[in-house]
C-alpha cells in the first residue's frame, strides 16, 4: 500500500500506480475510497493567516451533465457546465482547495468556503475579482489585490496561486476520469499532496496512519 501510495502522491495515475504495486485495478479502486475516507474533513481544520492568497479555478464538467442551451448550442464562458474550486494559499505551502458547485465564483460562495479558514486581520492578495470584497470586509482583511497585479522585475505577487492553480490542473489532467461529483474528494487529496511537509515516502507514511486512524468502514463493492 505504500508504494502504491508514493506513486499517487508524486503524480502517477491509479492505473500507473497499481501496475507499480502489483495490484489489481479493483483493488487500487477500493483504496482510492479508503483514501477518501481518510481526507474527509481534512481540510476544515485549516486555519490561514498573515499574507494569504485566494483564487478561483474551474474545470469542464463531464460531458453527460452539460447543459444546452434552446438552441442546442453549449453555454460559454462561466456556465453552469464548469465546477469551480476555491483555492487559497497561506505560509508554509499551506493549502486549501474547496468546490463551490458549478458555475461563476460569487460573494457568497467565497465568504461561505473560506469564512473558518482565514483569520481576521490577514492579508489577502488576489485578483482583484469583485466576489473577493465581502470577505475582505467580514473579516477586516488587508487589500493587497491592487499591488499583486503589478508585475516587479518580470516577477507577479500572484505567482505562487498561479503556480498552486497550474498544478491542480496538472492533477485534474492526470485524473481526467474521475466523477466530477467527486471532485471534493480529488480535491482533498491535492491539498494534502500540495500542502503537506516532506517528501512523497513521508506524506505516504503520513497518509497511511490516517487510513489506519479511519473509523469509517468503506463497503467498495456494495
Amino acid at each position: 500500500m505504500v508504494k502504491f501510495l508514493v506513486n499517487v502522491l508524486t503524480g502517477t495515475s491509479v492505473s500507473e500506480a497499481s501496475k507499480a504495486a502489483k495490484i489489481s485495478m479493483t483493488t487500487a479502486l477500493y483504496w482510492m475510497e479508503k483514501v477518501f475516507a481518510a481526507l474527509k474533513g481534512r481540510q476544515d481544520s485549516i486555519a490561514l493567516s498573515g499574507e494569504v492568497y485566494i483564487d478561483e479555478k474551474y474545470f469542464t464538467a463531464a460531458h453527460s451533465e452539460v447543459e444546452l442551451k434552446a438552441d442546442g448550442k453549449r453555454c460559454r464562458g462561466l456556465s453552469r457546465n464548469q465546477w469551480c474550486v476555491a483555492v487559497a494559499l497561506g505560509p508554509e505551502k499551506k493549502a486549501m482547495a474547496i468546490v463551490e458547485g458549478k458555475g461563476k465564483s460569487s460573494s457568497a460562495k467565497v465568504l461561505d468556503a473560506f469564512k473558518s479558514h482565514i483569520r481576521p486581520g490577514s492579508t489577502l492578495i488576489h485578483d482583484l475579482d469583485f466576489s473577493h470584497y465581502e470577505l475582505i470586509e467580514k473579516l477586516r482583511l488587508a487589500d493587497e489585490g491592487e499591488k499583486a497585479i503589478y508585475k516587479f522585475n518580470g516577477e507577479s505577487s500572484l505567482d505562487p496561486i498561479n503556480r498552486y492553480r497550474s498544478n491542480m490542473e496538472d492533477f485534474v489532467r492526470l485524473h481526467r476520469g474521475m466523477n466530477k461529483h467527486r471532485l471534493q474528494d480529488w480535491m482533498n487529496l491535492f491539498a494534502f499532496r500540495f500542502g503537506r511537509p516532506g517528501n512523497a515516502l513521508q506524506k505516504a507514511e503520513k497518509l497511511l496512519d490516517l487510513l489506519l486512524k479511519c473509523k469509517e468502514i468503506v463497503r467498495y463493492r456494495d
